[in-house]
C-alpha cells in the first residue's frame, strides 16, 4: 500500500489506470472534499481555474487537517462500536 505521501511517480507507476481531480475552484474545502474522493492526484489549476499561490498553499494545506479529521473519525467510530450508547452520526461516512 503506498503511503498517503507518495510521490506522483510512485502513484503513476504503482496501478494502471490512475484518475486525477482537476479543481479550478479556490475554496480549500473543495480540495478537501476531492482529495477524500479517491483520486490519485489533484491539480490545483492557475491558468484556467480561479487559483492563486495563496489558494494552492491553502489547498495543499487542507490535506493534513483532511488526515487528521479521518483518524479521529476512525477513533470516534471505533469507540462508538465498543459502547452501543455512544451518539452516532445521522448517516454514515465513506472514504475511498
Amino acid at each position: 500500500m503506498l503511503s498517503p505521501i507518495a510521490s506522483l511517480p510512485e502513484r503513476l507507476r504503482s496501478k494502471p489506470t490512475n484518475f486525477l481531480g482537476w479543481s479550478e475552484f479556490r475554496d480549500p474545502m473543495v480540495v478537501g472534499i476531492m482529495a477524500r474522493s479517491g483520486y490519485d492526484a489533484i491539480l490545483l489549476d492557475q491558468q484556467h481555474g480561479f487559483h492563486d499561490g495563496a489558494s494552492c498553499i491553502a489547498g495543499i494545506s487542507a490535506f493534513p487537517a483532511l488526515m487528521a479529521f479521518l483518524q479521529a473519525l476512525e477513533i470516534y467510530r471505533s469507540l462508538c462500536a465498543k459502547d452501543k450508547t455512544s451518539i452516532r452520526p445521522a448517516r454514515p461516512f465513506n472514504r475511498p
